[in-house]
């Protein structure tokens, strides 16, 4: 053969390889596509996941406090809610879809946190934990109605879950003391009511304990007994059922006042003495100032201010202590004389603000 015809076998050779595998290529797309054609209508129909507690606290659309992996019997989860009914003896061991799961020897009722309440049963076991901040040794008796609480476990029916851990969180509660003594408790000493603020304010009971530490700035043994009617304080405790809060500590926090000497010290030479301002802002009250011989001055060009610098419509920014509704302990006065034209200059917040809690 010549080598004209041997380039030319080559030649077609090559051309019918080449569409060999195009041929063999557009069968393989063609499989794939039918492949992927039924891939993607099955999982069009497939059902949607529920959206759940994992993205972002909102309740799924299949139940009102289980994120779409918590559904099905026999799957863990959480939950955070207010206890409605005390623990009680279980009647009868429940019957699990999990055989792991330990006897219940009892249960109680809460109704979780969120836009949508229901009602959803612990049941406790041997095998349960509890947790309380401050609580040595917390168990089941430490469950009372009225507590937040966050249970961990295994759900075991409809609206059913089987603790392996209960948590009390602490709470903390700001308010207007507004009696000096309550009903108590054993082993409480002691106890008050306050107003908590904000824009729906309730009634809480703070329970004092021997443990129960106190704070005020200003005082060097501060407790029980300075705390009066009228006092903002932060309450820091474990649960103790509705609306009851077992104290850990109590601080008392330091005033601020600012306003107009509306009348002049009782005494400028002998101490303690007293006066009182009328504050400024929109809604104007009149608070006792009392001065003590470690009342702090500072007036502006005066080199030793007391007492006797203080005269009526000067303007004063008082710091202190509080010592009930209305009245503050000083701890320090800063005055702007009458007539000097300097209002209260470098002061944050300027006419009308007040101090902590007033």
């Amino acid at each position: 053969m010549s080598l004209k015809n041997q380039i030319g076998r080559v030649g077609e050779t090559s051309v019918l390889r080449r569409a060999a595998r195009l041929v063999l290529c557009a069968g393989l797309a063609t499989s794939l596509a039918g492949a992927l054609s039924l891939g993607s209508a099955a999982a069009a129909s497939a059902a949607p996941v529920a959206n759940g507690h994992q993205n972002g606290g909102q309740p799924g659309n299949v139940a009102p406090w289980w994120g779409g992996s918590h559904f099905r019997h026999g799957y863990g989860g959480s939950i955070t809610g207010t206890v409605l009914s005390a623990p009680t003896a279980a009647s009868t061991v429940l019957t699990t879809t999990a055989s792991t799961l330990p006897a219940v020897t009892a249960s109680f009722t809460i109704t979780p946190a969120g836009w949508k309440s229901t009602t959803v049963t612990v049941d406790v076991s041997a095998n349960t934990k509890f947790r309380e901040p401050g609580e040595s040794s917390p168990g089941l008796s430490d469950i009372l109605v009225g507590d937040q609480v966050t249970v961990r476990g295994i759900r075991t029916g409809a609206d059913t879950l089987e603790a392996t851990s209960v948590e009390l969180p602490l709470v903390l509660q700001t308010g207007t003391v507004l009696t000096s003594t309550a009903v108590t408790v054993q082993p409480a000493l002691n106890a008050f009511t306050i107003a908590t603020l904000g824009w729906k304010s309730t009634t809480v009971t703070v329970e004092v304990f021997s443990s129960t530490k106190f704070r005020e700035p200003g005082q060097a043994s501060p407790g029980l007994s300075a705390i009066v009617a009228g006092d903002q304080v932060i309450v820091r405790g474990t649960q103790g059922g509705a609306g009851i809060v077992d104290a850990t500590s109590i601080d008392v926090p330091l005033v601020t006042e600012l306003g107009t000497v509306a009348t002049p010290p009782l005494s400028t030479t002998v101490l303690p003495t007293s006066f009182t301002i009328t504050t400024a802002g929109k809604t104007a009250t009149t608070v006792l100032v009392n001065v003590a011989s470690t009342t702090t001055f500072r007036d502006l060009g005066q080199s030793s201010p007391g007492v006797a610098n203080v005269a009526v419509n000067d303007r004063v920014l008082v710091v202190g202590t509080q010592s009930g509704a209305g009245a503050v302990g000083a701890t320090s006065i800063f005055i702007f004389s009458a007539g000097t034209g300097h209002g209260f200059p470098g002061l944050p917040g300027g006419p009308g603000h007040r101090g902590h809690g007033r």
